[in-house]
Formats: C-alpha cells, structure tokens, sequence
C-alpha cells in the first residue's frame, strides 16, 4: 500500500504529498491521524529548504553546463 500511495502522489507539493502518502498507512495501521495536521505545520519550513535547495542547485548546474558548452555563438560578443 505505502508503494502504490508513494507513486501516486509524485506530483503533489510536499505537505499534501507527506499527509497523502502517510496518512492511508496510519489508518491501515490503526495509528492515530489526528497528529498529522501538527507535523503538516512543522514540515512546511524545512519544505520552503528543500526547494530553494533543489532549485539553486539547478541553476547552478545549468549555469555550469551551457559555459562549458562548445555550442556557444554570439552571446559574448559585443554588440556594435
């Protein structure tokens, strides 16, 4: 069950992902779901972490990448 909820919740953002993917097995389980709305609140900061990780590091690597590439024309010449 956790796998099937796992990779059907890919595209949800973190919190909605974390309540979707945790809570069926709570129930199935038989583990209270009630504490979940406190962990939702706590886990939205180090969410906001996650992606500003993830996205600078992207830009980073992208960065990198298309410098390094021999297919570069015009664009560091001055124009005039």
């Amino acid at each position: 069950m956790a796998i099937l909820v796992s990779l059907s919740s890919v595209s949800l953002p973190g919190t909605i992902s974390y309540i979707a993917s945790v809570g069926p097995i709570a129930l199935a389980m038989g583990v209270p779901v009630a504490p979940l709305g406190l962990l939702v609140a706590v886990e939205v900061i180090p969410d906001l972490m996650r992606t500003l990780g993830n996205v600078t590091f992207d830009v980073a690597v992208a960065a990198a990448v298309d410098r390094g590439s021999p297919l570069r024309t015009n664009r560091d010449k001055p124009v005039g």
